[in-house]
């Protein structure tokens, strides 16, 4: 008698097929999930922790493209699309709003802005290189950290502008950070070491 030369001649067969089988979409399916980021919705729900900011549905014509986050910190918010060159496998998208706990992401826990300058900003504080080089302020309100990332300085300015809690409509002034949190002295703060 002939055998298919794709048919299983047993029933373990079957089986270790049968598992193979799943354990490749499993795979497959988390893969899809990573890329696809999180929701607004889920964003939201980090505010128990800390508070979530970013910039709304849209800012300086850029549409809310992507949200990617996990447990460990909250999210980072991507506004707008890009084209890879052809010899590259991405782009950065031309903003990014990077929200961090304070106990993760703090003033004098950044390695080389240890002696940056602080300003005051809407109640809370932020440093900043200057522009037209590379403008990458944080601002550190409550127990969050903002770190914006952007293509040009004018766009990050637009963005800083637009900040708001993610709760809030529109921007509205923030708390200052947390007594302590600018130098480390959290107790949640002496568990990290910045690089």
């Amino acid at each position: 008698m002939l055998r298919h030369p794709f048919r299983p001649t047993n029933l373990s067969g079957t089986f270790g097929i049968f598992c193979l089988t799943f354990l490749c979409g499993l795979i497959c399916g988390s893969c899809a999930t990573a890329d696809e980021g999180i929701s607004l919705n889920e964003a939201k729900s980090f505010h128990t922790r800390y508070a979530t900011y970013y910039d709304g549905p849209e800012v300086a014509g850029l549409p809310l493209e992507n949200i990617n986050g996990d447990p460990s910190h909250c999210c980072s918010f991507m506004y707008g699309t890009c084209t890879p060159p052809p010899a590259e496998g991405g782009c950065a998208p031309p903003l990014e709003i990077q929200v961090f706990s304070t106990c993760k992401r703090w003033f004098r826990g950044i390695a080389g802005r240890r002696h940056a300058h602080i300003y005051n900003f809407r109640g809370a504080k932020t440093i900043a290189n200057d522009p037209p080089e590379s403008y990458t302020p944080e601002i550190f309100t409550g127990r969050t950290t903002v770190v914006f990332w952007g293509e040009s300085w004018k766009i990050v300015k637009a963005a800083e502008r637009q900040l708001r809690e993610i709760h809030q409509s529109k921007p509205q002034a923030l708390p200052p950070p947390v007594h302590g949190s600018l130098w480390g002295r959290l107790p949640c703060q002496r568990k990290h070491r910045l690089g």
